[in-house]
């Protein structure tokens, strides 16, 4: 017998408080006990009750399905008949005791047992939605509606919250919480994370890094099958769509092969990364990725122990870096994006502000080059077409006016504008300031001067031109810098939809070839000629190979747009959202998913990874500033 050292009253009043509590907990699960055996036996109730239902309205189908078999059969039988009482008509009558979608012998309805099949199918999964995964609350397509909601519909997680509260007003569903949903979401994201990956021979794959604030940054590996892409190129020659892009990976198409995230990024660190995942899922047979430092240095270690891995720069930053060393030092270019820069601020709050150029970005400047220059291209067809009534369409004849058109009119013309002028009459429209410049000058000057004074009336025009003349200033340099656009644009939409072979160059060449080029476009296409030589010649004779890391650069974008409202932008547990976004979502995934996954697997995985959250610091910080 244990000895205690603790008072005997003491240990009464504590043995009993103990009882007490087990006690309270057996009479909780003998609730639940009771509860589960009633809510089995109503749904066996249900069961059987849908299932006499379900036979009978079964019945009739099956008498008049055996009435046309008897009736077929007694057919059947009249014609053997007759056709053995007369020789000449004899033959083998295998073939026509067998009826399309039936057997008569046994009367066994091949069609009814398949039509039985298919029902019973879509009942078992219409069961498997309506029911909560082990151990939860939610039945599954709630689950899997919010997980959709968040990942396809772009909505956050407390706007899924409220899209549960107004479908509640008219259907009988519960309302998960934002937080419910966020777990969810995490969850899911480390089943598919941590779930194996075929190994191959034959993968592509696809890297890229992403830095947010903090010292943790994420290195994303995405793979897709060469086998895959092959089988593609096949659909589209065979397809009625000659158009369709094969080769334009879609998010559901790559696999995440993995995510890492590392404080410190050198070339010897993403080699390692690469060696351990090549043990893994098979060594790749190509790697395409952006040609940032550490990433290029990376690629090229491994490289050098499988010198079969072909690495692919990106095309899109490929093309980026041509423009750059073209640009970056021309003057022109650079008072021109200057220009655009200053009017974006100077017409934000004025009547000109639906023609304001594109924001210019700070990163990634060089690979949206084309906006600015299509932006200025559409101002000058814009100006040309000398409609300016959306800017303003009042007319005035004022000194400013005056001024435009003196040296332009004879001398008695200017004699009458310059007494009529004065009277600073607004005019709504050019045709009642047409009509008083005709009273005013009369119809053979007006004839002759009408459209000069007209447009130095014009008060949208002369708004236009004080806020946006000068891209005209730069109409020559538009028009070549339009020309090396395209040019990167034709090989960009090439080799993203056609991929990479050793004909990628000839048929660049061919597209191109009646286009007559400016110097500095001839040498961007002469840099793009080199480009598609040495990459297409890496790739064997007759394949095909990836040019584009275009659908990482994409996931990361979604992964971005989902964090952008974070409270710290950093590199946190949402990362395993980018798994969920090259999947898709079923009701047997979530079930899976739910009875795998626990909170306390992704608490765990968190705390390994990243340990305590920048939030979570700030927060403690905080906290004891207060206190003190």
């Amino acid at each position: 017998m244990k000895i205690f050292k603790t008072a005997a009253d003491r240990l009464v009043r504590y043995f009993e408080k103990s009882r007490d509590a087990w006690k309270a907990r057996a009479l909780q699960k003998q609730q639940q006990v009771r509860s589960l055996e009633v809510r089995v036996r109503d749904l066996s109730i249900s069961r059987d009750y849908w299932k006499k239902k379900a036979k009978e309205a079964e019945k009739p189908q099956r008498e008049t399905s055996k009435k046309e078999h008897s009736s077929r059969k007694n057919e059947l039988k009249k014609i053997d008949e007759d056709k053995l009482s007369s020789p000449e008509k004899c033959m083998d009558l295998t073939e026509d005791k067998i009826i399309e979608g039936e057997v008569i012998e046994g009367e066994v309805i091949e069609g009814e047992v398949i039509e039985s099949n298919r029902a019973i199918a879509v009942l078992e999964k219409k069961t498997t939605l309506l029911l909560p995964p082990a151990h939860h609350t939610y039945p599954v397509f709630i689950i899997q509606l919010a997980i959709q909601q968040v990942i396809y519909a772009g909505t956050s997680l407390r706007g899924c919250e409220r899209n549960f509260e107004l479908f509640a007003q008219f259907f009988c569903l519960p309302i998960p919480g934002f937080s419910s949903i966020r777990q969810w979401l995490l969850r899911i994201g480390l089943y598919l994370l941590q779930t194996k990956q075929e190994f191959r021979s034959d993968w592509i794959m696809i890297v890229d890094l992403t830095i947010e604030l903090g010292t943790a940054k994420c290195l994303l590996i995405l793979g897709v099958p060469l086998a895959h892409l092959l089988a593609a190129m096949a659909e589209r020659e065979k397809g009625d769509n000659p158009d369709d892009n094969s080769c334009v990976l879609q998010h559901q198409q790559v696999k995440v092969l993995s995510i890492e995230v590392l404080t410190t990024v050198t070339g010897e660190v993403i080699n390692d990364k690469l060696e351990a995942l090549s043990e893994k899922v098979g060594i790749p047979l190509q790697l395409v990725a952006d040609q940032g430092s550490d990433v290029k240095k990376g690629i090229k270690l491994f490289q050098q122990k499988h010198e079969d891995t072909l690495y692919t720069p990106d095309i899109t930053h490929q093309m980026a870096l041509f423009l750059k060393h073209q640009l970056e030092e021309n003057e022109r270019y650079l008072s021109f994006a200057n220009q655009c820069s200053a009017t974006v601020r100077s017409l934000q709050q004025t009547a000109l502000h639906f023609l304001k150029p594109p924001a210019q970005r700070t990163k990634a400047r060089w690979l949206n080059v084309a906006r600015p220059v299509e932006w200025a291209q559409r101002v000058l067809a814009y100006q040309a077409a000398g409609d300016f009534t959306a800017v303003d369409p009042t007319y005035v004849f004022d000194v400013e006016a005056y001024r435009l058109v003196e040296d332009k009119v004879d001398q008695g013309s200017s004699r009458l504008l310059m007494k009529w002028w004065d009277s600073k009459v607004i005019y709504p429209d050019r045709a009642s300031f047409s009509s008083a410049v005709c009273g005013c000058i009369g119809e053979e000057a007006f004839a002759k001067y009408g459209e000069i004074i007209g447009e130095a009336a014009d008060k949208g025009r002369r708004y236009f031109q004080e806020k946006l003349g000068w891209v005209a200033c730069y109409r020559d340099e538009i028009a070549c810098y339009a020309e090396m656009i395209e040019l990167v644009q034709i090989v960009q939409q090439q080799v993203k939809q056609e991929g990479l072979s050793q004909t990628s160059c000839m048929d660049f060449e061919n597209s191109i070839k009646d286009k007559v080029l400016t110097a500095p476009a001839e040498q961007i296409k002469e840099q793009i000629i080199g480009y598609l030589t040495e990459q297409g010649g890496k790739v064997p004779a007759g394949e095909i190979r990836l040019g584009t890391s275009d659908v990482i650069e994409s996931i990361f974008g979604k992964y971005k747009q989902h964090t952008a409202n974070s409270p710290l932008k950093e590199v946190g547990k949402m990362i395993l959202t980018i798994p969920i976004f090259v999947t898709k979502i079923t009701g047997d995934l979530v079930k899976r998913a739910m009875e795998s996954v626990s909170t306390i697997d992704v608490k765990k995985w968190a705390d390994q990874i990243f340990g305590p959250s920048a939030l979570s610091k700030r927060r403690e910080a905080f906290m004891l500033k207060n206190e003190t």
